[in-house]
């Protein structure tokens, strides 16, 4: 029986794994030199939760709901982080359960509370301490007991404390394999596990990466190596590996203040000092993780130096030192979300128009949406840098950008930029802050290898197209409405997969009740 080991190496980029970086690490080069490999491509945006969960069902975020860490819940004023029960489509594992397949999950982005009855181990996104399904099993495995979702994200944030923020994410990963190792020990047909670390590192480090290999970061890489290693020593003959990223990453010049060029088109309501309140996009994305660490909001100051965008930039790095220290120095970003015609409620690069009938205290009327969504975007798409470079490689609609029941759910103009990322910050004279960093790009690795899959360079792929192929690889029915497709050009020729027939579910007369009453839009 055939069966599939998914390693994920989050935000690893193709400019950095399969150009100087591979020769650095033997086990990989290994996979690469003699598997099929590949550049994929990511969903917009190309971030942790939409991309995985675009991994697990291959399907785009308008056919399984999940548009980034967070979602406005009835109101802008009410942001929710996504969990499992958000998913309006089902993931690969969940369908391989149903007939009968034994699943081993371990870090899987946006599955907690646990759908299947499988092995889970739950990754960072859970707002709860148990991360171990069955719970039985931290008993039964010491290991578990051990086990961290995430490094101390304080240290993210500290250039000055990068040894001890590499010397924590090496703890966190270490864990995560010894764990892996225990649970590779037992029955299954799929295992899935994601070390994330390599995201939080680029994040930080990215930019350095591509012209040199420092030395901290080289044992890291060659730690998750090394793991790569145990895992083809010790997998079976009929074992597909597949290695992959759910995005890449990429140099960039600074960040666009989206809400302030929004404040100064009066789309953005700013709250009074009174009913002012703490909004950072981070805190909301990640949970509940800093929500015991002192705070100082540092408002009065900050918005006089916003009208300086020299000392508001000295001021930041002054916030970093500041840092150091076990208090958290915050911004509270007084904007009337509940009162704005449209905001970007996070990093992503999104924004939603606050319009009635889809929010409850929405202040654009339906006639008015189609004029408000083009005016937003003909004055983004007409703004430049110092450069004379478009700020905007493009701009979105929602029905552009995505397909399928669920689109009305998604924000209404999704924003591309080659050069810069966003911030939410809604205040200051300037519409760029200007300062080297790296963030995602839409551009991951893809890696398969095992005695099945031929040796050969993969064209046009998408993260889409893994859960179809994992479940053609298991010999189950693909669901008829994936986006994906089973890239069958990865198996050899000769091989028995290579040669089988693809099956696809025939849409059931309730899937098809069931999209019609979800594409109604009320």
């Amino acid at each position: 029986m055939k069966k599939v080991l998914v390693i994920g190496l989050d935000g690893v980029s193709p400019e950095l794994m399969f150009k100087d970086w591979i020769n650095e690490l033997p086990n990989l080069k290994k996979v690469y030199d003699n598997g099929a490999t590949g550049s994929m491509s990511s969903v917009f945006p190309p971030v942790t939760a939409p991309a995985w969960t675009s991994f697990a069902t291959g399907k785009n975020p308008g056919r399984h709901g999940i548009y980034d860490f967070i979602y406005p819940d009835g109101s802008l004023d009410r942001i929710k982080t996504v969990t499992s029960s958000d998913i309006r489509a089902k993931a690969y594992y969940e369908i391989l359960n149903e007939n009968g397949k034994k699943n081993i999950l371990i870090n899987m982005p946006v599955s907690h509370p646990p759908r299947t009855n499988d092995i889970m181990v739950t990754n960072f996104l859970a707002k709860s301490n148990k991360n171990v399904f069955p719970e039985s099993l931290a008993d039964e495995i010491p290991e578990l007991r051990e086990y961290r979702p995430i490094h101390d994200i304080s240290l993210s944030q500290n250039k000055s404390d990068f040894g001890r923020f590499m010397d924590d994410i090496t703890d966190v990963e270490e864990k995560r394999f010894r764990s892996a190792k225990k649970l590779f020990q037992r029955q299954w047909d799929t295992f899935f596990v994601l070390f994330e670390s390599t995201d939080f590192l680029h994040h930080i480090k990215y930019g350095e990466m591509l012209g040199k290999k420092d030395k901290l970061i080289l044992d890291f890489y060659r730690k998750i190596d090394s793991y790569v290693g145990w895992f083809m020593d010790n997998m079976d003959k009929d074992t597909v590996l597949i290695i992959m990223s759910d995005h890449g990453f990429k140099k960039i010049d600074g960040l666009i203040l989206v809400n302030n060029i929004l404040r100064k088109k009066g789309m953005i309501k700013l709250a009074d000092k009174e009913n002012g309140y703490y909004t950072s996009p981070f805190t909301e994305e990640y949970g509940e993780m800093t929500k015991d660490t002192p705070k100082v909001h540092v408002d009065f100051i900050y918005h006089k130096l916003a009208k300086m965008p020299a000392l508001l930039n000295l001021s930041r790095k002054f916030a970093k030192v500041l840092s150091k220290l076990n208090v958290k120095f915050e911004m509270k970003s007084r904007i009337d979300r509940a009162g704005s015609i449209a905001i970007l409620p996070a990093f992503a690069g999104y924004i939603y128009i606050n319009a009635k009938g889809r929010f409850d205290d929405g202040k654009v009327e339906q006639k008015d949406y189609g004029k408000t969504l083009n005016e937003i975007k003909k004055h983004l798409e007409s703004l430049k840098d110092d450069k004379q470079r478009p700020l905007f490689k493009r701009i979105y609609s929602r029905d552009e950008m995505y397909h399928g029941p669920f689109v009305k759910n998604a924000p209404d103009l999704l924003l591309v930029s080659e050069n810069y990322h966003y911030d939410t910050f809604p205040l200051g004279e300037s519409d760029i802050n200007k300062i080297e960093m790296s963030t995602h790009s839409g551009t991951g690795i893809f890696m398969a290898y095992g005695n099945d899959i031929g040796k050969k360079s993969i064209g046009k792929l998408s993260i889409m197209d893994i859960a179809p192929t994992i479940l053609f690889i298991m010999n189950c029915e693909i669901p008829h409405d994936v986006d994906g497709r089973v890239l069958k050009e990865i198996f050899k020729p000769d091989s028995e997969l290579y040669k089988a027939k693809i099956r696809l579910k025939k849409e059931s007369e309730e899937d098809k009740i069931a999209n019609a009453l979800s594409s109604i839009k009320i």
